[in-house]
């Protein structure tokens, strides 16, 4: 056995109960980050329809700064998305309305575009939502 392997299980005797779950807890992080980007995510990238998410409330955190809260309704049914607001801190979010990304098969994988408000010459979104984009904007 190699003199780093040696040194690790050592360590890892010394107090295999405080390892364990330190091991499993970043076990369970990765694997989050890689359930969240590659299947949800994954998801939203093949398939998506496009609402108007209007934003009900903002609240801080002390980590990650501000955050916008906001619904939107597909086939009758409300749903909830948050976003981080950090890139709008400063301005007044309550109330306003912005394009929510979401699949289709299963709205609540979503994606709240606060760089996309909605104008207000567009009132509504259909039930099931859009297939494409209701209006042109850069990007993307």
């Amino acid at each position: 056995m190699s003199g780093f392997w040696a040194a690790v299980r050592e360590v890892w005797l010394e107090a295999p109960l405080k390892y364990t779950i330190t091991l499993l807890g970043l076990s369970g992080f990765v694997g989050y980050g890689f359930y969240n980007y590659y299947v949800r995510g994954g998801k939203l990238r093949q398939q998506h329809h496009y609402a108007i998410a209007t934003v009900y409330k903002t609240h801080w955190s002390l980590k990650s700064g501000k955050f916008a809260d906001s619904r939107y309704t597909v086939l009758g049914r409300e749903y909830e998305v948050s976003a981080d607001a950090d890139k709008l801190a400063g301005q007044q979010l309550v109330g306003r309305r912005f394009i929510v990304e979401f699949y289709p098969p299963d709205p609540t994988i979503d994606y709240l575009r606060l760089d996309i408000p909605v104008p207000d010459s567009i009132r509504a979104a259909p039930p099931g939502g859009w297939a494409q984009p209701p209006f042109y904007w850069p990007g993307d």
